[in-house]
């Protein structure tokens, strides 16, 4: 199934990932979208790569904009 690791603070994604332990994710193009919540676009990668701490992770498909290094 596809679930969304939708965030207003940081750690809510990786709570929800704590929960699902994904196999895979995406993160999506970086943008103004969550300034509201997170304030900086620096918090904003901080907060999106809490998705990649899932320990069954077999791949991450990343966004340039994130600018997160998956190897």
């Amino acid at each position: 199934y596809i679930a969304e690791a939708g965030a207003r603070k940081r750690g809510d994604i990786l709570q929800i990932t704590r929960i699902l332990q994904q196999d895979y994710a995406i993160i999506g193009q970086l943008g103004p979208q969550h300034l509201e919540y997170f304030k900086t676009i620096d918090a904003i990668k901080q907060a999106k790569r809490e998705i990649l701490v899932s320990s069954k992770m077999k791949k991450a498909f990343v966004h340039e904009s994130a600018e997160i290094d998956t190897e």
